[in-house]
């Protein structure tokens, strides 16, 4: 589920709504922090993808 978000919210972005996407990934990678560490690959993808927009 939080791959499908991730997804979700690069589609917002792409769409043009940065502060949703922004919302959206910042929830992403919280999540991914606590359930996978802040060291691991997805949360830093996550946080790249954050820092992106």
């Amino acid at each position: 589920m939080i791959r499908t978000r991730f997804g979700r919210a690069r589609v917002v972005a792409r769409q043009g709504d940065v502060e949703s996407a922004a919302a959206l990934l910042r929830e992403v990678r919280d999540d991914r922090a606590r359930v996978l560490g802040e060291d691991h690959p997805d949360t830093l993808a996550a946080q790249a993808e954050l820092e992106g927009l």
